[in-house]
């Protein structure tokens, strides 16, 4: 006769029914997971050690649904502004958190714009605003200018 999903109970063993060997494996294992629940408990500081974010923003989880934003990479030569703004409009779809938004954001950095984020000091960055205040004075040389009349006025004749 099929059975209908119920399962068949098994009588567990006595503790003076168990083997020696059996409890001795047991309390090897026990330690073992102590040491994990250990490790995953210094973990937080463990990985704020040479990380410009504060344990602010590093204590943001990412959500269960997380997606990396489909930007193109910041490297320092391409348009500031326009990178920014698109990094920005994808948070705010996404609901990233503050501190997300900063992990994230690092993820967009290509070349000069990597080792300059690789050289911030520890706990320089508390929030996306001041990531992006830093970020910002750091990449203004590459931000491209709208041209006014008085600016096309200045130029050399070879230019125009």
């Amino acid at each position: 006769m099929p059975q209908t999903g119920r399962r068949r109970k098994i009588p567990l063993p006595g503790p003076q029914e168990v083997p020696p060997q059996w409890l001795a494996r047991l309390e090897h294992l026990q330690k073992g997971l102590q040491d994990v629940k250990y490790r995953i408990k210094e973990t937080p500081e463990d990985e704020q050690q040479g990380v410009p974010f504060t344990e602010t923003v590093m204590a943001d989880e990412l959500p269960l649904n997380y997606r990396t934003p489909a930007i193109a990479e910041y490297d320092g030569t391409t348009n500031l502004m326009e990178h920014l703004s698109r990094f920005e409009n994808a948070a705010l779809l996404h609901r990233y958190t503050d501190g997300i938004k900063c992990r994230v954001f690092i993820t967009t950095f290509a070349r000069a714009a990597q080792q300059w984020f690789n050289q911030l000091p520890v706990g320089a960055i508390g929030s996306f605003q001041e990531f992006r205040s830093l970020f910002l004075h750091q990449f203004a040389s590459s931000r491209k200018l709208q041209k006014t009349e008085l600016s096309l006025f200045y130029r050399s004749p070879k230019r125009r």
